[in-house]
């Protein structure tokens, strides 16, 4: 670690949980960042100023106006750029030495396994139910852990799936295939901060995971309200 190193993350290495070897394991991870919208900027930016030293961000959308009220990496410039080109260009000039790999593309069954192979770390920030079952199937086919964020109105959900053999996303939802009422946020709306909230949670757990620290949202889902300021931690499966 040379001295520009030291100085940028001097106060992670300073910390016991870390330390030299913690944030050599964070310079050599590969997290793949599924989805770069309101939950996707705040996971992106706090990863990538840890010093995680190769991000993979996907998705296949371009900035709109009615991002920008919580899509915080992007501006009123950006409207029509892709999304994954305009995240690119914030993170490489946020870490000059990260490795940012940016695809355009949406996430699909015949691409997922080829795009996500030879990663640490899943964090998925989108926000369609489609998407999260084919991450389920594609953790537990690669073996891998994945971060689940979900933003909706004023509450968010935080989870860890598919960690040590720790249960999945059908675990916790068993009946959302048959669900018909679920709605999105371009229905019912989203409180502008709460992505931030709640994919800076995100971010913290794929930390402890790639550090091996710390407890961990497994076998257990955050529930938060912005509104009213409650939490709470419900525990499934195991």
């Amino acid at each position: 670690m040379n001295s520009y190193e030291f100085q940028r993350y001097q106060r992670q290495i300073i910390m016991d949980e870390v330390g030299f070897d913690g944030q050599a394991k964070l310079f050599q991870a590969r997290v793949a960042i599924i989805g770069v919208g309101g939950l996707g900027c705040p996971v992106a930016t706090y990863l990538c100023a840890a010093g995680i030293g190769n991000l993979t961000i996907i998705d296949d959308d371009v900035v709109s106006l009615s991002n920008l009220q919580r899509q915080v990496l992007y501006t009123e410039q950006d409207i029509g750029q892709p999304k994954v080109i305009c995240m690119q260009k914030r993170l490489e000039a946020q870490q000059i030495t990260a490795n940012i790999k940016a695809i355009q593309t949406r996430l699909t069954i015949e691409n997922a396994s080829q795009l996500l192979d030879n990663h640490d770390v899943i964090v998925d920030c989108s926000d369609n139910i489609e998407t999260r079952l084919l991450l389920n199937d594609v953790s537990k086919k690669l073996n891998m852990p994945w971060v689940f964020g979900s933003v909706l109105q004023f509450e968010g959900q935080v989870a860890v799936f598919n960690y040590q053999n720790s249960g999945n996303f059908l675990d916790l939802f068993p009946d959302i295939n048959n669900s018909i009422d679920l709605q999105s946020c371009e229905e019912a709306g989203v409180m502008g901060v709460l992505p931030s909230i709640i994919g800076s949670m995100q971010a913290s757990e794929t930390i402890k995971i790639l550090l091996n620290k710390g407890d961990l949202l497994i076998n257990k889902i955050l529930i938060i309200n912005v509104l009213n300021w409650k939490m709470r931690i419900l525990k499934y499966g195991k």
